[in-house]
């Protein structure tokens, strides 16, 4: 375990919640710990799609996206 010291990772297993809150607390009989890529801060920036939506830049679209009434 000490290779995912200070990194991203997944783990699957039984995961004990707290009753209350529904937070996680611990995980017990872990199967698969996997590790994540971190993605640099600014890489939505770089989001290329296969429409052709305009002018926008894809930080205009996203946010567009996000505030978007439901």
């Amino acid at each position: 375990m000490l290779q995912y010291w200070r990194k991203f990772v997944r783990v699957s297993g039984l995961i004990i919640r707290d009753a209350q809150r529904g937070h996680p607390l611990e995980i017990q009989q872990i199967s698969d710990v996997e590790e994540l890529q971190v993605s640099d801060p600014d890489s939505y920036k770089k989001a290329a799609g296969m429409l052709d939506l305009g002018e926008d830049t894809s930080e205009v679209l996203i946010r567009k996206l996000r505030d978007a009434s439901a």
